[in-house]
Formats: structure tokens, sequence, C-alpha cells
């Protein structure tokens, strides 16, 4: 158990993170001072109650943990709910479930190595699996790639695209081509920090983001040019596989959101494990929804074969 002097620490690093929050927004009054007044002892009973260990540490952090919820969906961007402990507790909890973990509602250890594992920047919080009015009308598309890093061989990089896209068009009817950089359905490029989307990619160490997309109408894949990508699998904490994030970003760019299935090729965070990416019959199921099932071989309109010979008996004795 935590001493007074901690708890009351800790309580007050709580308050004054989300006093920042909240001031970026509207002018402090002396009703909002009373009220952080009551949020405070909240605070104290919230931390000394907890059932594990509250992180403090490199996220220290309350206001980095608002930050990431709201950003993937979790919450209202300025957590302006009403009531400061249901808010970001449940929406810690929605997160917790959403993920796989264990729903304290306190910002433990387990969910603060989640938040600081490296993901796709699409936000979590839609309930459906896929995104709506997102599907592409016609079933042939091209994708461009554009502002590659000179680490990547241009070979090697257009191969693991290739995989990508082919994952996703061995279930379904789509057909994607590589085409000319001005003049395609999908662009493809590699990006660092402000991009001109209103979604920058940031440099803060404690939330890598990966990569992010855009579906039809839009049509286009962004990735992190701050980070250290290779074309073949390579176990390691510090370089990341581009055909896992390409066949992740490619469902996006298809329509779909994220699963809760750690081992959906659609689950937010990377896998460091993965050395072959393969879509989840989960992935499956619903990319068919959006786009019905690759037709086989026998199944592309040929006439079909009748038999007549039951037919020419049955007309001799007419």
């Amino acid at each position: 158990r935590k001493n007074s002097i901690e708890v009351l620490c800790e309580a007050f690093v709580f308050i004054r993170c989300y006093v920042s929050l909240l001031s970026q927004s509207r002018p402090i009054t002396i009703m909002t001072l009373i009220f952080f007044i009551s949020v405070f002892f909240i605070a104290v009973e919230n931390v000394y109650s907890a059932p594990g260990p509250i992180v403090f540490g490199s996220r220290d952090s309350l206001q980095s943990a608002m930050t990431f919820l709201a950003k993937y969906g979790y919450s209202k961007s300025d957590f302006q709910t009403g009531n400061f402990r249901t808010g970001f507790r449940s929406a810690l909890k929605n997160y917790q479930k959403f993920m796989g973990l264990k729903q304290t509602g306190y910002l433990d250890t387990a969910t603060v190595n989640s938040m600081e594992l490296p993901r796709c920047g699409v936000r979590d919080g839609n309930k459906r699996r896929f995104i709506l009015n997102s599907t592409w009308p016609v079933p042939k598309l091209s994708y461009s790639l554009l502002n590659l890093p000179r680490d990547l061989n241009l070979k090697g990089t257009r191969k693991a695209f290739a995989y990508g896209f082919r994952q996703w068009a061995q279930v379904t009817p789509l057909k994607f081509l590589l085409g000319q950089k001005n003049n395609t359905d999908i662009k493809i490029g590699f990006y660092s920090g402000d991009h001109g989307d209103s979604d920058p990619f940031n440099s803060n160490q404690d939330d890598v983001e990966l990569a992010h997309a855009f579906p039809y109408p839009v049509g286009v894949i962004h990735f992190n040019k701050d980070i250290q990508w290779t074309n073949k699998f390579v176990n390691s904490d510090d370089i990341i596989d581009l055909k896992q994030v390409a066949t992740h970003e490619i469902g996006h760019a298809l329509g779909l959101g994220h699963s809760n299935l750690r081992a959906s090729i659609m689950y937010p965070t990377y896998n460091d494990n993965m050395k072959k990416p393969k879509l989840h019959k989960n992935d499956i199921d619903w990319i068919q929804k959006k786009y019905g099932k690759k037709k086989k071989k026998n199944e592309k309109g040929k006439p079909r074969k009748v038999k007549t010979k039951k037919l020419q008996k049955n007309n001799n004795k007419i």
C-alpha cells in the first residue's frame, strides 16, 4: 500500500494533467476551481483503491493517456463529459476491453505497455468492422508508390505491396494493378511529421504511429518515414516489417476498421512475431461482406451444359 504522501502526490499529478487539458479550451473560473477540488478527492480515492500499480513514469501520464484515448476514438477530445471519474475510467475500460486487457479502469502497467506498442493511426472507436460508405464501386483498382525512403529497395518494396494486395485479392473479386503515380485509385507514400492530411505523425517515442489510411473516395495510405522499415521479416523491436503493415493498411483503404482479435491482420498494434502476414478468418468474412467472394474458375459466366438425352426420349413420346 502507498503511504498518504505518495497518494496525495500522485493525485496532484492526476489533477494537474486534467487542469492543463481543460484550460486549453476555456478560461478557469471559480466554479471550475471548486470542481477541481472535488475531483482532487475523487482522484485520491481512485489512486488509493486501485487494484494494481498506477504508472506515473515515462507516460506520466494522465495527460498522455487522455490524449491517446481521444486520438484513437475512446473519448471526446477535451474530456468535458461532466464527470471526470467515469469519463476517464470508462474510456480506459473500453480501451482495455478492445485490446484484450484486464478491465481495471486504471492506468496500470499492462495498459501503459499496450499504449506504447507501435500501432496503426486509424481510430479503434468504430463499433462496426467496416467503415460506412467506403466501398470501392469498381473491382479493378490501381495503386502507386510515392516518396519511398532511401533505405528501401524499390524492387523489394514493390514485392511487399504486391504481397499485401494479393492477400485481399485472393478472397474477393478485387484486382489490383501497379499504375502511374498521378493517376491511380490508391496512392501510397512515406511522410514525416505534418504532411497535410490533418493527421501528422508525431515524434513522441511513447506513441509510435506506423501508418494510417483513408478509404474510398480518398484512397491514400501514408507510412511514417521516420520508422526503420524492412522488406524482409526481422524479429526486432526497432525494425518494422513493411509487408505486415502494408497488408493491414490496405484493409483500411478497402474500408475495413480495426479488429479486437489479436490474430487478425486488422488488430491495431504491430505483431513482431508475425513472420508471414495472413488474413484471419474474421478478416476474410468482413471483406467478403463488403465485396463478395472470389469467383471460382468455373463460375466466370460460361454457358452451362444441359443434359438432353432425357428430353429427347420424352419428345419421341409426343
